[in-house]
């Protein structure tokens, strides 16, 4: 952030930004245990499909749900973790499970 950020002093730009990083950090993490170059080539239809679900799901009104950034950022990996699945990529079985608190808004949002 720059002295003439404006934008950065709103309580709601400081939220998104602070869900923003938890997303990056937690993909990175994924991809780091299964594998896959955060470069590759592959991830581009994935992590397209896994940010339209988040953002059908966080625009529905079940979503109030989401008690903090971790659980918006926990929304955007099971959809990532869903997306690598349905692109044919390796995912653990543990980061794709439909008994998460998250995923009935996933769910919603997916279908």
């Amino acid at each position: 952030m720059t002295a003439n950020d404006e934008w950065g002093q709103d309580p709601s730009v400081k939220a998104m930004r602070r869900v923003f990083a938890r997303m990056e950090s937690a993909q990175k993490k994924l991809l780091q245990e299964i594998g896959i170059s955060p470069t590759d080539p592959r991830l581009r239809a994935c992590r397209e499909y896994a940010r339209d679900l988040f953002e059908r799901a966080i625009s529905r009104a079940e979503t109030a749900r989401l008690k903090n950034e971790e659980d918006a950022a926990d929304l955007y990996i099971h959809f990532l973790a869903q997306s690598l699945k349905k692109h044919g990529l390796p995912v653990p079985g543990d980061r794709v499970r439909e008994d998460r608190p998250v995923a009935r808004p996933a769910g919603e949002a997916g279908s």
